[in-house]
């Protein structure tokens, strides 16, 4: 398909960039602000968690940690770990 209106032109590359996304892997996320750190944790569909944290101050990135939480005990007893870790933090 050859297209050469401009506007067709955005609307397919506006579809491509929506199923891209669509494909992606779905996650939700929790961020925390505080203690001087910036802190991420992700729940990917797969049930991987990640967990990170970035010094306000200098950006120096301090926590990246991948975890395999297929139950929800191991879940609750990472991101407790990881909000222990945040909530200690000293620079």
């Amino acid at each position: 398909m050859t297209v050469t209106n401009p506007m067709q032109l955005a609307t397919a590359k506006l579809s491509l960039i929506l199923r891209l996304i669509q494909s992606l892997p779905k996650s939700r996320y929790i961020e925390i602000d505080g203690n001087g750190l910036l802190g991420r944790a992700t729940l990917w569909e797969s049930g991987s968690l990640v967990v990170e944290a970035i010094d306000v101050e200098t950006e120096k990135q301090i926590l990246q940690t991948a975890f395999e939480t297929p139950d929800k005990w191991q879940l609750d007893d990472k991101l407790n770990w990881w909000l222990s870790e945040i909530a200690t933090y000293e620079a």
